[in-house]
């Protein structure tokens, strides 16, 4: 399973036009299939892909996970953000090696 450190590791090697290879499977980063909605205390995620599922990851900007789960493509999923801090977060949503990822404030 991908974890927040090794998505920002991949995506600074992706930055100096490196390219990493994870279970000999290059990893690509897609963020037109990721929808993002947002109210007080849930957020809604929104993916769009032919597969029967996918990981999401919400990490703060340390790489931590705070919340984690399983996602199905194209259905929204609610997930609730009441415990977490006000701040920037990363959403990451992890299928079939694609990354979408979005960036929240809450």
């Amino acid at each position: 399973k991908l974890n927040c450190l090794s998505i920002l590791l991949f995506e600074i090697q992706q930055l100096t036009k490196l390219s990493l290879k994870l279970v000999s499977k290059t990893i690509t980063i897609i963020d037109k299939k990721l929808d993002i909605e947002l109210n007080a205390s849930k957020i809604f995620i929104d993916y769009r892909s032919q597969s029967k599922e996918a990981i999401f990851d919400l990490c703060d900007m340390n790489g931590r996970i705070r919340l984690s789960g399983t996602i199905i493509p194209n259905n929204k999923k609610e997930v609730d953000i009441s415990r977490l801090k006000n701040g920037q977060y990363q959403v990451y949503v992890i299928d079939n090696g694609e990354i979408a990822k979005k960036l929240i404030r809450l």
